[in-house]
């Protein structure tokens, strides 16, 4: 089986989390090589700007789609590793207490917010109008969205940091939270207001998550709406009896969550009291969901 093959496969059958990786890094694959190409040639890219947010109203409004490109552009090697390594690991903790489609909903949600936020800055705030237009572009909003809705769904959970050791990951949430609030003033402001984006939606998604209620449900609904448009256009037809009367409502769906997060939480406090070694086979398939 040839590398492409190999690639294909993964990404087919691979989670939702390996697929929003994938489209980071081709994205970034892309660009660049475009980027190259024009570099050699001695000539300006044109089009690259309308994939990233720009601050400039006018600008935006004539490039809507940009509050979605943007959060998957990246042109630095450094800004797209850091981010994919956070995706990676948090959206693996993210998937032990909540669903792949939660995961798509927050990373686009935390963008969206992380992007308005960039906006409304650069627009209302005097000290941002006065430094002119700028653009923004990264996952970082997206990926800070997730980090904070995993810490406030679980505070106590501890994961291990090269040279430091353990650390609860409420305080990696909150460390970058406050590392993006000093930074509203240096170079990398826009990027450090989407960060504060981010970091609101997720906070607000965990809390209200817990009360029973999802408020990325709609992008979910979205995103399978337009997943299911080929399939609707298709001649062929099929039969979805047998699937509706087996669907959840949305109290079934609420109440085997809060089950589901309460066992969670159940064998997380036995990890703090015990020890990861004191849990069962059946504990640690429940806590990473195999």
């Amino acid at each position: 089986m040839s590398l492409k093959d190999d690639i294909v496969k993964s990404f087919k059958e691979g989670s939702l989390l390996t697929k929003l990786i994938y489209v980071n890094i081709a994205a970034f694959v892309f660009v660049n090589l475009i980027l190259v190409v024009y570099k050699l040639i001695q000539i300006e890219c044109p089009w690259v700007n309308f994939l990233m947010l720009p601050s400039d109203l006018n600008a935006f409004i004539l490039h809507p789609w940009t509050i979605i490109t943007y959060m998957f552009m990246h042109t630095s090697f450094i800004h797209i590793l850091f981010n994919v390594l956070m995706l990676y690991w948090f959206g693996q903790l993210f998937m032990t207490f909540f669903n792949q489609r939660d995961l798509v909903g927050v990373y686009v949600i935390g963008g969206l917010a992380g992007g308005l936020f960039y906006l409304l800055a650069f627009n209302l705030v005097p000290y941002y109008i006065q430094h002119g237009s700028s653009y923004l572009l990264g996952a970082s909003a997206s990926v800070m969205a997730i980090v904070v809705a995993t810490a406030v769904m679980s505070p106590d959970y501890q994961v291990r940091i090269p040279l430091i050791g353990m650390i609860k990951i409420e305080w990696i949430a909150v460390a970058s939270v406050l590392i993006s609030l000093l930074g509203i003033t240096s170079t990398n402001a826009g990027g450090e207001l989407a960060h504060l984006g981010g970091a609101l939606i997720g906070y607000i998604f965990a809390k209200e998550y817990k009360k029973g209620t999802n408020i990325v449900g709609w992008i979910n609904k979205l995103i399978d709406w337009l997943v299911d448009l080929p399939k609707k256009k298709s001649k062929m037809k099929v039969s979805y009896e047998n699937q509706s009367a087996q669907r959840e409502t949305d109290a079934e769906y609420n109440a085997r969550k809060k089950q589901h997060n309460d066992e969670i939480d159940r064998i997380l406090d036995k990890i703090k009291q015990s020890g990861y070694d004191s849990l069962s086979d059946n504990e640690r398939k429940q806590l990473f969901g195999k």
